[in-house]
């Protein structure tokens, strides 16, 4: 098998690239509607153009098989318009596509078609007859569950062509607006915004090249991944990864699905698959699960966060965090659990802590010991709840304006320098470690110090 390696400007396999690979032993081509790393179109009309040309040339007939496990279920509904890639090319002789991604069914189901029979050699097809009769089948393992093929045929009927496209055209909407936003960041570079016309709903950034930044990609991964999203990041071209990989050769990106994230990957970058784990990001908005639980059933779930069997904990932190707002008398607790050993009661816990809002009054005080607790997770929300808490939140001034002046984690730092913006002028004791920050090398917390001092007003 010949690969196209990616470069920098070039990361789709182009015509070019096929003529300059294909001879005399090639079987077929296979461009990719929707390429894993960085969700993009490949020009399968294209690269379908300069395989017939070359034949006329030389009498070499290439035909094409298109990779369409992504954009497959997604184009056809988005971008209805778009250069033909399917058997509308003559040299197109088969297609697979997933049913478990874009078709919205469960893991295990999708399709290949051909063109016509002739295109798949008998001699691939097992032929039994245990059943009753032939039974022809193109597969390495006979028996299969059929489970998600129900599913699937299900959500044909259920949502039918308006409906898959209502999803998809939303999924890119969530991705444009995500790209935005991102672009925004001083130092990203988007590769892929999410725009139907270019690609799947994905959106996939790296850091500018001779951007002065001191981290990497794989540091942003493991920040995002502290605070409850996972973020794949990942080298684009060969010699680029693993020891010695320089920040701008990383990339990353994020996948919409319905609102929500999801993994790609075929190329190589940073992504994000899935929401805050533990759904954070699936309950905000419209939408939003109301919670009728009884205070005396608000207690006990506080109380099993302290249990020691993490089964107990982690289903304690998730119905916690279906609470929303409602679930503010746990926030100590939610805070202190974020040290769990068990990553899915943190993940949880970091999910319920999104959607908590401000803590109550009587939270206050544990909070602002917490800012100084040797986990980083820890003291980072315990400073978030307390910037929620604005001026009531006067009493922590001393304990967060040490947290910015100390040698702790710097995404704690960060946050406790804007919680003193949040509260305000009641945090004017801590202007001058805010100026001291203000002058930081570290541009974030440089940038959130003066954003803080400018929300201090004018100095008395």
């Amino acid at each position: 098998m010949r690969e196209v390696e990616m470069k920098p400007g070039r990361l789709c396999l182009e015509p070019e690239d096929v003529l300059a690979q294909v001879d005399d032993n090639t079987i077929f081509v296979v461009p990719t509607l929707g390429v894993t790393y960085h969700g993009l179109y490949e020009d399968v009309a294209g690269i379908a153009a300069a395989l017939d040309a070359l034949q006329q040339k030389t009498g070499l007939d290439v035909p094409i098989h298109v990779d369409a496990a992504s954009g497959g279920f997604v184009a056809p509904f988005t971008d209805p318009d778009h250069a033909p890639w399917d058997f509308r090319l003559p040299r197109v002789k088969s297609i697979n596509a997933s049913g478990h991604k874009f078709g919205l069914a469960p893991l295990g189901v999708g399709w290949v078609l051909w063109r016509e029979p002739a295109d798949l050699p008998d001699d691939l097809v097992f032929h039994v007859s245990y059943l009753g009769g032939d039974m022809p089948t193109f597969q390495i393992n006979f028996s299969r569950p059929a489970g998600q093929v129900i599913a699937q045929y299900f959500d044909f009927v259920r949502l039918g062509r308006e409906g898959y496209t209502t999803i998809h055209e939303e999924s890119h909407a969530v991705a444009q607006y995500c790209a935005g936003e991102i672009g925004r960041l001083d130092g990203f570079e988007i590769v892929h915004d999410g725009d139907p016309k270019r690609g799947i709903p994905t959106v996939v950034w790296t850091l500018d090249e001779g951007a002065a930044k001191s981290y990497t990609l794989y540091d942003l991964a493991d920040r995002l991944r502290m605070r409850g999203w996972q973020v794949p990041a990942y080298p684009y071209y060969r010699g680029a990864g693993r020891e010695g990989v320089s920040a701008d050769s990383r990339e990353a990106g994020f996948q919409s699905r319905n609102g929500r994230s999801a993994a790609a990957g075929h190329s190589a970058g940073c992504g994000i698959s899935g929401g805050p784990p533990g759904g954070g990001g699936r309950r905000h908005g419209a939408g939003r699960i109301q919670s009728f639980v009884m205070a005396h059933d608000l207690a006990d779930l506080i109380a099993n966060l302290a249990s020691t069997d993490a089964d107990t904990r982690a289903a304690a932190a998730e119905s916690l965090g279906q609470m929303a707002t409602d679930a503010a008398p746990a926030a100590v607790a939610l805070v202190e659990v974020c040290r769990d050993a068990d990553d899915r009661v943190r993940e949880w816990a970091v999910a319920a802590l999104e959607d908590l809002g401000p803590p109550l009054e009587d939270a206050v005080s544990k909070l602002t010991l917490l800012v100084s607790d040797k986990n980083p997770l820890t003291g980072y929300w315990a400073a978030t709840l307390l910037g929620r808490c604005g001026e009531g939140a006067a009493s922590a001034v001393d304990a967060l304006a040490k947290a910015v002046d100390s040698g702790a984690d710097l995404a704690v730092r960060e946050r406790a320098a804007w919680a003193l913006g949040q509260i305000g002028a009641a945090a004017s004791a801590a202007r001058g470690v805010l100026e001291k920050a203000a002058a930081a090398a570290d541009e974030r917390l440089a940038r959130l110090a003066s954003a803080a001092l400018a929300g201090l007003g004018e100095t008395g």
